[in-house]
């Protein structure tokens, strides 16, 4: 994932060092209110290092990995408190860790040998050789979403 966002500051790296750590906050919640159950979670943690926008942006990428819908009631304070450079980090962040938990099942050691790259004009996903099984029609449809939130246009290879 840090790949995709070379260009963060060290604020931001710690933000999304933080979101990685609570990606799987929600594996338990019932799958129709999981996404929400761990944006409010995740709000309401009492996180002393962060800001209020700081702590929302983390719960808006982990609601987005959970592919919390985009709209409606339950992004008030997101709404509220993130600007469109915020909003956009946090949806980047949330589509390139769902990316991920759905290539890897949670076992990161599937990411090895895994890369993304991404440049002004593609994202490219390279599978290492042996791994072109794990790229099936869901992989393809959440990697096309993370490409299309980069403006960008994703292209997926294998070393098989």
């Amino acid at each position: 994932v840090g790949r995709l966002f070379e260009d963060e500051d060290t604020g931001l790296c710690r933000l999304r060092r933080a979101a990685c750590l609570l990606a799987d906050i929600g594996w338990h919640e019932h799958p129709d209110y999981r996404a929400e159950q761990v944006y409010f979670r995740i709000l309401r943690l009492p996180l002393m290092a962060l800001s209020h926008v700081e702590k929302t942006m983390i719960a808006l990428a982990v609601f987005r990995r959970y592919s919390g819908a985009r709209r409606g009631a339950t992004l008030r304070v997101a709404n509220a408190l993130l600007g469109q450079e915020e909003t956009d980090w946090s949806r980047r962040l949330g589509a390139a860790l769902r990316l991920a938990e759905t290539l890897t099942g949670g076992n990161s050691v599937l990411l090895q040998g895994t890369q993304l790259r991404l440049d002004a004009e593609r994202l490219t996903l390279s599978l290492a050789a042996g791994q072109a099984d794990l790229c099936g029609d869901l992989v393809r449809t959440r990697f096309g979403a993370l490409a299309k939130l980069f403006d960008v246009t994703g292209v997926i290879e294998s070393n098989d």
